[in-house]
C-alpha cells in the first residue's frame, strides 16, 4: 500500500514538474526557463561546445536551436507520459 502511494505521488510530481516547466519556459519574461529546460539545454550546449572546440563547426552550432526545441518537447512528452503511467499503474484493484 505504501509503495503504490509513493508511486502515485511520484507520478503526480512528474506531471506537475512538466506543467511548471512548460509554463515557466513559454510564458516567462525572464531569460531563464524551467528546471528541466535549463538542465537539458545547458547539457546539450556544453557537449556541443566541447565538440566545437575540437572541430570548428559553426554550422553545427547555428543549426542546433531547432533540434534543442524538438528535444525539449520530446522530453516534456516523455516525462508527462511517465507521470501519467505511474498514476494509472497504482489504481486500486477490485
Amino acid at each position: 500500500m505504501i509503495g503504490s502511494t509513493l508511486i502515485g505521488v511520484m507520478g503526480t510530481l512528474l506531471i506537475l514538474l512538466v506543467v511548471y516547466d512548460a509554463i515557466r519556459t513559454t510564458l516567462s519574461v525572464s531569460s531563464s526557463g524551467g528546471p528541466l529546460t535549463n538542465r537539458l539545454v545547458s547539457g546539450i550546449w556544453f557537449v556541443l561546445l566541447g565538440i566545437h572546440q575540437r572541430r570548428r563547426s559553426h554550422s553545427m552550432l547555428s543549426s542546433v536551436g531547432p533540434w534543442m526545441t524538438m528535444m525539449l518537447l520530446l522530453t516534456w512528452f516523455l516525462v508527462a507520459w511517465l507521470g501519467w503511467f505511474l498514476l494509472f499503474v497504482v489504481r486500486p484493484r477490485p
